[in-house]
């Protein structure tokens, strides 16, 4: 599933390209922040991540020759998209988080948060990057998100032969779970009000 959405992803941008400079003359660097590339992928990443380690850990463990090289390509796939995260968010995040100019609206403290991320030094980055980040008020909290959602996938993926192993992984999952919860209430992690519940009731 999720070498389907990139693999999608990458021909819409490559017919993007095309266009953009074929025939409207526009320059490759703006287009890409356009299309916020390649943040963009977060959005279908994020949702397939879980399921996909699941699917993947089981085809290496149970399949055969051919479905683990297609397991392997799907864990790396998974862990080149968590390194970027890290990279991106934990290493080289030049954004500052600053108070919206206007007064706060009802539409911005429920939906789009009273503080917005400003990068002065590279406003490219942040187009570039802004979906990987831009409802999080703590960047790392994407980052733990994911992490948190391959642990999942790799317990659900492991096979449960007694009672004890069962209730091990489901005290994995809960805890995992609990973390994101504690962190999105104590750190109150999203921009918007509605952000927030929504990641509360999630997890």
């Amino acid at each position: 599933n999720a070498a389907a959405v990139v693999v999608f992803a990458a021909c819409v941008l490559l017919v993007a390209l095309a266009v953009a400079r074929g025939v409207v003359g526009v320059p490759l660097g703006v287009v890409l922040e356009a299309l916020h590339w390649p943040s963009v992928l977060c959005v279908p990443v994020a949702a397939l991540l879980q399921p996909t380690v699941t699917a993947a850990v089981l085809v290496a463990w149970r399949g055969g020759a051919g479905d683990v090289v297609l397991a392997v390509a799907a864990l790396g796939a998974v862990a080149a998209y968590w390194l970027w995260l890290f990279w991106v968010l934990m290493l080289r995040f030049p954004c500052t988080l600053v108070p919206a100019a206007t007064a706060s609206s009802f539409l911005q403290r429920h939906f789009t948060g009273t503080e917005h991320w400003v990068c002065a030094a590279d406003p490219a980055w942040k187009h570039r990057h802004l979906l990987a980040f831009n409802d999080c008020r703590v960047p790392w909290y994407a980052v733990l998100d994911a992490s948190c959602s391959v642990v999942v996938g790799v317990v659900a993926a492991i096979p449960a032969s007694t009672a004890t192993a069962c209730l091990l992984e489901v005290l994995v999952v809960l805890t995992t779970y609990a973390l994101l919860l504690g962190v999105c209430a104590v750190r109150v992690a999203m921009l918007s009000n509605f952000g927030l519940a929504y990641n509360l009731v999630v997890n």
